[in-house]
């Protein structure tokens, strides 16, 4: 019994480390957005370390390298020339097969973008969203949620405050003169999980040489994301401590359980017998007389007498 229920613990410790693990890796892109115009500069794509970053179409998946608009750093950082490419479906995978959250980019050559975060937002955070021409101007516009209208009239931005789950799914926008622009989803994620940011130290310093590429990458100041070198030393923390109180509750059960099985069950069956012991006097035995016995008396008579 014991060994099965630290067993449990542990295996339950290690599922709730992967799931924090999975859900934590978030492809990193820069600029944070996801709809662009053909030749706004690059997009820069990262992961953490040991993972890599791929685009997908849904049944087969490309590294860094292999197309010639997904400029390869290394297997961890990548570069989408917006001048060539035409977006596509990004992730972050590792070698043990996990993946993160996808990310769509969209590449138009004209009409409006919806500018959105790439990025997870965190709940109780305000998120604006912009309906942009290629001049970069933003429209006064409608917004939509999937199909639905969320706006009653235009607007030149849509204002989420206090973004919760609910409002998670898919936006768009369109102006009087301009047909929708494509779909790109909101992601939320819960403000009190912890967080790895995927802006590896070898991605910045990438970023800040301007030799290898003609301009550094533009910076988005809605980025609501912290560093994370703040956000892992408290996840490490918040790790131990539930490791830490999974063993000592596995050690109390474990004594428990070991204190409980040295008393008497309470349904146990106990069986009774009386035992007599009888004890037999000394008692003299008397024979009765047998009607067949012949007694006979002998004399002895001595000689002159």
């Amino acid at each position: 019994m014991m060994i099965s229920s630290v067993s449990l613990l542990l295996g339950l410790c290690v599922l709730v480390m992967s799931v924090l693990t999975v859900s934590a890796v978030s492809l990193d892109v820069s600029p944070n957005f996801q709809q662009f115009f053909r030749g706004d500069s690059k997009v820069f794509l990262s992961c953490v370390d040991e993972w890599t970053v791929k685009r997908t179409n849904g049944r087969d998946t490309e590294v860094c390298g292999a197309a010639a608009d997904l400029i390869r750093v290394n297997s961890s950082f990548c570069v989408l020339d917006l001048s060539i490419s035409s977006g596509g479906s990004f992730l972050c995978d590792n070698l043990s097969g996990k993946k993160s959250d996808e990310v769509s980019i969209s590449v138009l050559e004209d009409g409006v973008i919806l500018e959105i975060p790439a990025l997870p937002v965190r709940t109780g955070s305000d998120v604006t969203l912009h309906c942009k021409t290629r001049d970069g101007s933003s429209q006064k516009s409608y917004f939509f949620r999937y199909d639905q209208k969320i706006v009653s009239k235009a607007e030149v931005q849509l204002i989420l405050s206090n973004v919760q789950q609910s409002n998670e799914g898919f936006y768009s926008c369109s102006t009087a003169i301009h047909a929708r622009s494509p779909l790109s989803r909101l992601r939320v994620t819960d403000a009190s999980l912890p967080t790895t940011s995927t802006n590896s130290p070898l991605a910045q310093a990438t970023r800040s040489s301007s030799s290898i590429f003609c301009c550094n990458p533009p910076t988005s100041s809605s980025d609501p994301f912290p560093s994370p070198f703040m956000t892992l030393p408290l996840f490490l923390l918040l790790l131990s401590a539930v490791l830490i109180m999974v063993l000592i509750g596995g050690i109390l059960l474990w004594r428990k359980q070991r204190a409980t099985s040295t008393l008497p069950q309470k349904n146990e069956e106990i069986t009774y017998a009386d035992v007599t012991f009888r004890q037999t006097a000394n008692k003299r035995v008397r024979y009765s007389a047998d009607p067949d016995m012949v007694y006979s008396g002998v004399r002895t008579h001595t000689a002159g007498k």
